[in-house]
C-alpha cells in the first residue's frame, strides 16, 4: 500500500493507482478509504471501470443498493467481459429478490471464467441460501417467521442429523421422528 501512496505523489493524476488503493482498502475493511479512493479515480477518469466497481460494492456494503445498482451498470456498460462485475451485480439481484436475473448474472460470471473456484462457490452457496433455506419456508410462513431463524434451524437439521441418527443412547423411535421431520422439511423446501 505505501509503495502506491508513493506512485500517487509521483503522479497524482493515474486514476488507475486510486482505483487500486480503492480496492485494497475496501477489501482490508476500511470502508471510507475506499469511498474517498474511488471517488478520486473517478474525478480523474470517469470511464475507470475498476472504481465503479469498488463503488457498487462499498453500496452493496453500507446498504445503499440504488446507488451500488448504478456503478456495477455503468461497470458492465465499461467492462463487458469482466467476470467479477456479473458476479457482484448477481449478489444485488439476489438482495433484491430478482432471482432469475441475479442467477443469470452469475452464470454469466461463470462463463466468462469457468476455472474461478471463487464464482463457482458464490453460485452455489446463492443457490442454496435462496433456494434450500429461504423462500420456501417464508412462502409457507407467509413471512411470520424471520429468515434468519429459518437459516439457522436448517443448518442445525442438516448439521446433527447424522449425529442423531448415530447416537445409541435416543431411542429408535426418537431417531425415527427425527428423521421423518427432516424429511417433511426438505419436503417443504421444495
Amino acid at each position: 500500500m505505501e509503495n502506491i501512496l508513493k506512485s500517487i505523489e509521483i503522479s497524482p493524476f493515474e486514476s488507475s493507482s486510486y482505483s487500486l488503493l480503492a480496492q485494497i482498502c475496501y477489501y482490508n475493511n476500511y470502508f471510507e478509504k475506499s469511498y474517498y479512493y474511488a471517488h478520486e479515480a473517478l474525478e480523474l477518469d470517469p470511464l475507470n471501470y475498476v472504481a465503479h466497481m469498488v463503488l457498487g460494492l462499498y453500496y452493496f456494503h453500507i446498504p445503499n443498493f440504488d446507488k451500488a445498482e448504478e456503478h456495477y451498470k455503468a461497470c458492465l456498460s465499461l467492462a463487458p467481459n469482466n467476470a467479477a462485475v456479473y458476479c457482484n451485480y448477481g449478489m444485488l439481484q439476489l438482495s433484491f429478490a430478482q432471482n432469475e436475473m441475479g442467477y443469470r448474472l452469475l452464470r454469466e460470471s461463470i462463463n466468462l471464467n469457468p476455472l474461478d473456484p471463487f464464482l463457482q462457490e458464490t453460485f452455489r452457496e446463492a443457490f442454496i441460501r435462496n433456494h434450500f433455506f429461504y423462500s420456501p419456508l417464508n412462502k409457507l410462513t407467509n413471512g411470520l417467521i424471520d429468515d434468519s431463524y429459518i437459516l439457522y434451524a436448517n443448518i442445525i437439521i442438516l448439521v446433527l442429523l447424522p449425529y442423531f441418527l448415530k447416537v445409541e443412547i435416543i431411542p429408535d423411535f426418537a431417531r425415527v421422528l427425527i428423521f421423518v421431520l427432516w424429511i417433511l422439511n426438505a419436503l417443504i423446501m421444495f
